[in-house]
């Protein structure tokens, strides 16, 4: 992920301490954040092939912080 998304997601968590890795079980990309997608940055767009490929939709930074939330849930109960 992109710096933007690591600190939403740090900033999402604390006061626990988050800790965002990116190049981890197989995942290929750079995953752009909110800032990132209007102004067409850095691989704002997905390159994976497959059903995966396509353009990342706006909201981003709230689906990975949801989806960290559902695993910390997961691990935790």
């Amino acid at each position: 992920p992109l710096c933007g998304l690591g600190q939403a997601i740090e900033t999402a968590f604390k006061p626990h301490n988050a800790v965002v890795l990116g190049y981890t079980g197989g995942c290929l990309n750079y995953v752009p954040d909110d800032a990132e997608l209007p102004r067409g940055g850095y691989e704002t767009e997905s390159y994976l092939w497959g059903p995966t490929t396509g353009p990342f939709k706006n909201g981003i930074n709230q689906r990975f912080i949801d989806a960290c939330r559902m695993l910390r849930q997961q691990l935790h109960s």
